[in-house]
């Protein structure tokens, strides 16, 4: 056990992937109930029983795996979006059809169409961010 957290300890300083996650290992502490390793991206507490399999998924990075990683983030970014689209392009096809049918409906329509607006903004936002935390590294 103390041999993987001199494995741990020597990982300091050094850029990782870990759980999709580009990193950077800040300081490692042995504390009450777990080993506290400190990264730029998050603190991570890890088990005492835990440490041999979970110092696996510390997975070595260079700007290119990086940079690799972030794409697949924001490919998780869009696909986590991809029913949201769907649902919209239906509801907003069914109001075309209301509206066809009774132009009554033109006001909740127009309702329904700025709200949709939005999420979409919403998403191409998130994409952007995805995006430019991809640049960065």
């Amino acid at each position: 056990m103390e041999n993987n957290f001199e494995k741990l300890v020597a990982m300091k300083g050094s850029q990782f992937i870990f759980r999709s996650h580009p990193l950077t290992i800040m300081d490692v502490q042995k504390g009450s109930q777990s080993y506290v390793v400190k990264t730029d991206w998050k603190t991570i507490d890890i088990d005492f029983d835990k440490l041999e399999e979970t110092i696996k998924e510390f997975l070595p990075a260079s700007n290119e795996t990086s940079l690799v990683t972030s794409k697949s983030f924001s490919s998780q970014v869009i696909g986590k979006h991809a029913a949201l689209m769907v649902d919209l392009k239906d509801v907003l096809l069914d109001n075309i059809n209301r509206v066809r049918d009774n132009p009554d409906y033109a006001k909740q329509a127009q309702v329904v169409n700025k709200s949709a607006s939005t999420l979409v903004s919403m998403v191409a936002l998130e994409v952007q961010v995805a995006k430019e935390v991809g640049k960065g590294n």
